[in-house]
């Protein structure tokens, strides 16, 4: 197989339970205990592991856009005027330059407030 294959920590720990199978060191029984899957769906995991090898373990909808999601223009027209609204406070957070409202009296207050922004989570830094 060529490239490299992303796997999350729930699709390595059935490659290395589904390995144990393979080799002989455990039933599918086991595994599928260990996995805390239905002896049925690990049978069927295992059976699509063995058949596509590692690439039969990843979630196959992985990549996909959802059939529930909205179109590209419609979240841009929603989420335009929040942009707009927030600008400041993601050039606060990022320390860009920024002109402080009037309604700032003390500009040292700002350092404070980037980093209460930052621990929220927000700006791209």
């Amino acid at each position: 197989m060529k490239g490299h294959l992303l796997m999350s920590a729930k699709e390595r720990a059935r490659k290395v339970e589904f390995e144990g199978v393979r080799e002989g060191g455990m039933t599918i029984v086991d595994a599928s205990e260990k996995l805390g899957l239905s002896y049925r769906h690990c049978r069927r995991s295992y059976k699509r592991f063995r058949e596509q090898g590692d690439a039969g373990l990843v979630y196959r909808n992985r990549g996909r856009t959802s059939n529930r999601a909205k179109p590209l223009e419609f979240r841009e027209a929603v989420f335009a005027p929040y942009r707009e609204r927030y600008e400041g406070l993601r050039k606060i957070a990022d320390s860009d330059r920024y002109d402080i409202p009037s309604t700032i009296d003390d500009p040292t207050v700002l350092t404070d407030i980037a980093e209460d922004i930052k621990s929220a989570g927000y700006g791209s830094r």
